[in-house]
């Protein structure tokens, strides 16, 4: 038999991290959260260390979100001379680059589009591009979800298969329902409304929930992060 081996007990660096960790978030709730019976000079100190925290965890994740473009960038130009495979690491830098100089010109109001309530160019652009990727993976969706239907009957016909299919023939004849069909609109709309929502709002509750129980770990120093 296999002993089981003993528990590892946490070091002295550790120990601090931990402990650092706990008194952070404790100090953020209560800037947040104050609760009724705390002293007003207690409150409004919680409230400034809070905000100070807060401004500079959004100052480093602005700092690593533009590490994360510069290494995008470099990632892309040391893929574009390995043609033709290059051509789509060539296509993600124009782009990069033709919606920055847009932005440029409209920060320095030297581009303005005129009219009362018109949109940026640069977003315009983006969402003129965006629309055309997101209708192209519609169209591959609906030609995945048939040969996945195929595949999947063809493998026994089961009580949950032919409720798949059922779900997938009604959503897709419901946004364009033929003639005859239009009762499918309503059912679509129904399948949306109640069991997508209620399967959402389902994974976001376990979300939630493993957020807290990885924040628990982290507060009793039982994470991965502090053992390894």
């Amino acid at each position: 038999m296999t002993p089981t081996p003993a528990p590892r007990r946490l070091r002295l660096g550790e120990i601090l991290i931990v402990s650092l960790t706990v008194v952070v978030a404790l100090v953020t709730l209560l800037g947040l959260e104050p609760p009724p019976t705390l002293p007003a000079a207690l409150t409004e100190t919680a409230r400034a260390i809070s905000s100070g925290l807060i401004q500079i965890v959004t100052i480093v994740a602005a700092l690593a979100l533009v590490i994360g473009v510069a290494n995008l960038l470099l990632a892309n130009f040391t893929s574009v001379r390995k043609l033709p495979k290059g051509l789509y690491n060539l296509a993600t830098l124009i782009a990069f680059f033709v919606t920055l100089i847009i932005r440029g010109l409209e920060r320095a109001q030297i581009v303005k589009v005129e009219g009362t309530g018109a949109p940026l160019l640069s977003l315009t652009v983006l969402d003129a591009v965006q629309v055309a990727v997101e209708s192209a993976l519609a169209g591959l969706l609906f030609f995945v979800l048939v040969y996945m239907a195929y595949r999947v009957m063809r493998r026994g016909v089961t009580i949950w298969k032919m409720l798949f299919i059922g779900a997938a023939v009604i959503v897709l004849i419901g946004y364009n329902p033929l003639p005859g069909t239009d009762f499918l609109a309503a059912l679509r709309e129904w399948l949306l409304s109640v069991p997508v929502t209620a399967g959402v709002r389902g994974l976001l509750i376990g979300v939630a929930l493993g957020t807290l129980v990885v924040g628990v770990r982290v507060f009793i120093g039982r994470d991965r992060t502090f053992r390894e």
